[in-house]
């Protein structure tokens, strides 16, 4: 039987992910769901804030190399061949912040197979905010930064909620889209605020 989820440890170093935070840290909005998925408020949904990376800065170094790293995880222990990426999002959480237990496929959005969380700082800079998957107990992730944990994107899974200091993610989407079919834009901050 093949195991429901993978860690890639160490993909990042601790420089590179603080590269990774300095990025992108100025340039956070609020997340918010999709609304088709919950009658909740957003804000007991999701409370966190969010950045979107698109291609042509100086990471797209580090995600080319996660995106291969993904791709590479898909195929060995899914069979799934990834066609496409979505923009990686960048995601901070500070106290009480959390993100509710959701999966991440997007009604009349990208097929989306499989999703990637990195840990962008040490969790012994925060305390709470652990990431939950719907997997038996004794059997969830423990990662460290730098750590990217792939699995498929149908899987329950939660931030629970931090409540002191920060927590850094990146998170990221591979799918599979026909070659006939027009490649989406990068979405909108509207449309953006419906994922991680």
């Amino acid at each position: 039987m093949r195991p429901t989820w993978a860690i890639a440890n160490r993909l990042f170093s601790a420089s590179e992910c603080s590269t990774i935070i300095e990025h992108e840290r100025g340039r956070l909005g609020d997340g918010g769901v999709e609304r088709k998925k919950s009658w909740m408020p957003a804000s007991l949904v999701r409370k966190s804030k969010i950045s979107w990376i698109t291609p042509g800065t100086a990471l797209d170094p580090l995600l080319g190399r996660a995106m291969q790293t993904v791709t590479n995880v898909a195929l060995e222990l899914y069979n799934v061949q990834l066609s496409d990426f979505e923009p990686p999002q960048f995601t901070h959480y500070g106290p009480l912040c959390h993100y509710g237990k959701h999966n991440d496929i997007v009604l009349n959005g990208p097929n989306r197979l499989v999703s990637a969380v990195v840990l962008l700082n040490s969790p012994e800079e925060f305390s709470g905010g652990r990431f939950w998957i719907d997997v038996p107990k004794g059997n969830w992730p423990d990662l460290k930064q730098g750590d990217m944990l792939v699995f498929p994107a149908y899987l329950k899974h939660q931030v629970r909620p931090v409540w002191t200091g920060e927590r850094y993610s990146l998170v990221m989407w591979g799918h599979y889209r026909p070659p006939q079919l027009e490649k989406q834009s990068v979405p909108t901050e509207d449309e953006g605020a419906k994922n991680d």
